[in-house]
Parts: C-alpha cells; structure tokens; sequence
C-alpha cells in the first residue's frame, strides 16, 4: 500500500475517533444536567413556602379579660335582683273622703253630742234657698238671721240682691261684708240638680266658703248636706232624683273636707231605709212639712262642736 493511501486511511480514522468522542462528551454534560433538576414528581405545593400567619396570634380565651360592657357571668347563688329604680313603691290606697272607713265617718261630719238651747243660735246665720225658707217659718228656730230665697241656686252669691239690711237689698257676698256672724249654716243644691256639671256647682260652693272665712273669720261654719227626695217624686222625673242627690252630696262631703269645715248629714233622720225622704214628709216630695222641719232643727241641736 502507497504511503498516500495509508496516510488517508489513518486520517480518516482520526475523524471517526474524534466524533466519536465529541459525541460521548455532550452526552455526558446532558445526563449530568438532568441529574442536577429536581424532581418532577413533587407536587408545586411541596415547592411553595410556607404562608406566614399576618393575623392576630392565638391567645389562651381563658386570658381574656371580660369585656367593659359585659359583666363576667353569675351564678345563680351570686346573683342578687336590683330593685327597679324606675318603680315607685306601690302606695296604699287612701280611702274616698265621702267613704266611711272600718265604720267610722269622715273628720267633717259632725257627730251626735249633747242638745244646745235656742240661745245657742245667738249670732247663727242660715244661707239657703226655699227650703231654709220653709225651714225658718216651720222649725220653731229662734234667735237665727236667715239669707234665704225661693229658687235661690249657689251661683247667685254675688250677683243676687235679695238680703235685706237696713231697708236695703244686697248681694249674699256683700251683706257677708256688713254683719258678723259666729255661726254659718248653709244649705243649697236642690235648685242645682239639673245642672249639666256639677263641677260647676262645687267651684260656686267653695268661692262661698272663702267668702265666709274671710268676712267671718271666727265663725264656724256647718254645710248641711243636700236633703233627698221621696221616692214618688224620684220616679216621676229626671232631675229631681235621689240618684242626682246621691252624687251631688258625695261630691259635697269631699269638698267640704278639703275646705276643713263642718258637715251635717241631715238626711239621717229625714230618709226611711232606702235612702229616700219618708213619703209623708212633703206634700210635693222636696219641701218639708212642720213635722219634718222640727226634727230637722232637733239634729242640729244635737250636732254641734264647741
């Protein structure tokens, strides 16, 4: 073999050895490469970190201080009801002042005592209407100065001239100004049931007795209670009814209590047992006949304060 052709022989051998080789190089930097990668089969969430807790740390609840607004919880034993501050304490019930009470009768009304003379009446005046005029000829009553007129009501008191003093008339409020007195009787209402308020009646009767306090300063002065109808009359209309008189004095004791005066319940000795005036003491079922006017004036005597 020529030297030219053993010279190719061997260089092509060198080239064949040579990629051989460069071959081998580059497979071993991939596998070397590979190697270097981590696994594939852990999962992306084995390679996030861990999320940091930005919230507030975990505290023991036992820890807790209770809160401002709430109370710490009580046992039944600790516990202890607060009265309510709102709620008044309940009061007791006073009585009506025209109610008798255990059996006794009002501070006003003047109890049973010992029979006065006809000079007691000395310095005694009676205001009233035609029943104090019927009372003042029929009793047998001496000694006493009356203010008495028919169809006389309370609203008349200052503006009525019927009392004649000195030949002259005046008004109840204004003769009120001119004598005195030591003793007061008044008995008006029977002209005032057919008012529609009896409000009204009261307002009228108290304006008198302020009127007598301040004219009379030492007068006692008694409020005779409105004396009933019988029971005929009672029946045959609408205004002149025992029910009408019943509330009218049960308005009447009340104020006369607060007026602090004296109160004479008449009616105890003019009514049968239901509560209307005896059948045979008026011939028209209001005005008194003699008998009944004696023993009207037979209580008075006998319910007196000193």
């Amino acid at each position: 073999m020529s030297r030219k052709v053993l010279a190719a022989v061997l260089g092509v051998i060198l080239v064949v050895i040579a990629i051989v080789l460069s071959v081998m190089i580059f497979n071993g930097q991939t596998s070397e490469r590979e190697n270097s990668k981590p696994s594939s089969s852990k999962s992306s969430k084995d390679n996030e970190e861990p999320k940091k807790d930005v919230g507030e740390p975990n505290v023991d609840k036992e820890t807790i201080p209770p809160s401002k607004t709430q109370e710490p919880n009580k046992t039944d034993e600790d516990k202890t009801k607060e009265p309510d501050k709102t709620k008044e304490p309940e009061k007791t019930k006073e009585p009506d002042k025209g109610e008798n009470t255990d059996g006794d009768k009002p501070a006003c009304v003047v109890p049973e005592s010992e029979a006065v003379g006809d000079d007691f009446f000395k310095g005694a005046l009676f205001i009233g209407d035609s029943r104090i005029e019927g009372f003042s000829m029929l009793s047998g009553i001496k000694n006493a100065k009356f203010y008495a007129d028919k169809g006389l009501n309370i609203g008349h008191m200052d503006n009525k001239e019927f009392v004649k003093i000195d030949g002259k008339k005046y008004t109840v409020f204004k003769a009120l100004e001119m004598e005195k007195y030591d003793k007061v009787y008044i008995k008006l209402g029977v002209n005032e049931l057919g008012w529609m308020y009896y409000t009204k009646y009261i307002t009228y009767y108290e304006a008198l007795i302020d009127q007598i306090k301040a004219t009379q300063p030492d007068a006692q002065i008694y409020v005779m209670e409105v004396i009933q109808v019988t029971k005929g009359k009672s029946e045959s209309n609408d205004i002149y009814t025992k029910a009408n008189v019943d509330k009218m004095n049960g308005m009447l004791i009340d104020m006369v209590s607060n007026k602090g005066v004296n109160y004479l319940k008449v009616n105890e000795v003019l009514t049968d047992e239901e509560g209307y005036l005896f059948s045979d003491a008026a011939n028209d079922g209001v005005h008194l006949k003699q008998e009944y006017c004696k023993k009207w004036l037979e209580y008075i005597k006998t319910h007196t304060v000193s």
